[in-house]
């Protein structure tokens, strides 16, 4: 990629087409616990009340996000950035479409962007239901996204790491994706305290999955083999995120990357 304007959007987002996981997903295997945008009246489900249908995302029958269908604000010419879609139809094509959002990039004289996930992803994977369905989201997630890097190399994306699988299912997804060419990786901050508080009504993030109780601490041994795996392959780009109050800094996660890497005299590094 040359630069041209000299500017790297380093937190961007991009949507996912409505159809990106139900297009990918096995329906006789999952059928409506696929990722999808159904079409709702229930108030419950806005977070501003409408008398109109709406539309949501829902993973596994669970609503993710109450405030729309997509979340890019600053696209949509929203000076206080507030405006959420609140149906597919209203979700402008270059928030979805790799190539349409490319004039977006010109006229905003950027010359790539790090691109997050947007809804229906929360909490930086899918812990709406059981191991099988989210290791299933996690890859539909990975591949459509790795479609954006190579519709141009404007685009950075990061791919979603599993974790209800075990680590070597979260080391393997790595590995699958690095052979793609996707060269970051999204992270929970602190996976142990992973899930939003009982009483969200924002994203919905199933705070009883049993399941979630048995994460392990970011600091745990655990994740050692992903963390050599992210220091020992092309994919190197790795990036925390905030959740459930649990404030830990991108400078902190590089930390533990940096002591493990003063560790690998110990031939630690997976060949």
């Amino acid at each position: 990629m040359k630069l041209k304007y000299g500017l790297i959007s380093a937190d961007s987002h991009a949507q996912l087409h409505k159809d990106a996981f139900t297009s990918r997903m096995s329906h006789a295997r999952f059928g409506d616990r696929i990722p999808h945008v159904i079409e709702t009246t229930d108030k419950s489900m806005m977070a501003e009340p409408s008398e109109r249908a709406v539309e949501r995302w829902v993973v596994n029958g669970q609503v993710v996000d109450t405030r729309g269908v997509t979340n890019c604000p600053a696209i949509t010419g929203d000076p206080h950035r507030t405006y959420t879609p609140q149906r597919w139809d209203e979700v402008l094509p270059a928030i979805y479409d790799p190539i349409a959002r490319l004039e977006v990039l010109d006229s905003d004289r950027v010359d790539a962007e790090v691109l997050f996930p947007n809804p229906p992803v929360q909490n930086a994977t899918f812990f709406q239901g059981d191991a099988e369905l989210e290791l299933a989201c996690v890859k539909a997630y990975n591949d459509a996204i790795n479609e954006w890097r190579l519709a141009s190399d404007r685009y950075i994306p990061l791919a979603l790491v599993p974790y209800l699988s075990g680590i070597e299912a979260a080391v393997a997804e790595v590995e699958r994706v690095a052979r793609l060419g996707v060269r970051g990786v999204l992270m929970i901050a602190e996976p142990s305290n992973a899930v939003k508080p009982v009483g969200d009504t924002v994203f919905r993030i199933a705070s009883s999955n049993p399941a979630l109780g048995t994460l392990n601490h970011f600091n745990d041994p655990y994740w050692d083999p992903l963390a050599f795996r992210f220091i020992g392959t092309p994919a190197p780009a790795f990036s925390c995120a905030f959740r459930s109050g649990v404030a830990i800094s991108e400078d902190k996660c590089w930390l533990r990357m940096l002591r493990l890497r003063s560790r690998s005299s110990r031939n630690f590094y997976p060949t």
